[in-house]
């Protein structure tokens, strides 16, 4: 039997799930308009069914001899995983990535002084129009 507090949890479980799957789709979408290529993406999508169809019958079918907790544990690693690959494909497509130049500006910036007159003129301000 489910007290208040279960039905409450499971409510809120619930919501998180929906506000998480109203996030997921848009996102995939444009992460899949941008990796795959117009000419090809109805095959590369139907090709990518087949290994899910596959997982989604073999849970189906071993479903009596598994726990609802390993599915569940299944069921997150796997999200942890695409998790995981779809932020290493937004790093690949980035435009604010960080290349070896801005990565050596960033070094260079926090290095410290080597003596007391390079301390100093760090510290300049320089006001316009006080030549």
């Amino acid at each position: 039997s489910l007290n208040s507090m279960d039905g409450m949890v499971i409510l809120a479980c619930f919501c998180l799930f929906e506000i998480l799957c109203g996030l997921y789709f848009p996102s995939i979408a444009v992460l899949k308009s941008r990796c795959v290529k117009e000419e090809v993406r109805t095959t590369v999508y139907n090709i990518f069914r087949i290994p899910l169809n596959v997982f989604v019958v073999m849970v189906l079918i071993n479903l009596e001899t598994v726990s609802d907790g390993s599915i569940f544990v299944l069921c997150a690693v796997l999200l942890l995983l695409a998790g995981i690959i779809q932020y290493w494909f937004h790093m690949l497509d980035s435009p604010h990535r960080l290349t070896t130049s801005a990565v050596e500006l960033i070094e260079v910036a926090t290095e410290e002084p080597q003596d007391a007159e390079e301390e100093a003129s760090m510290h300049l301000v320089e006001v316009p129009g006080a030549h």
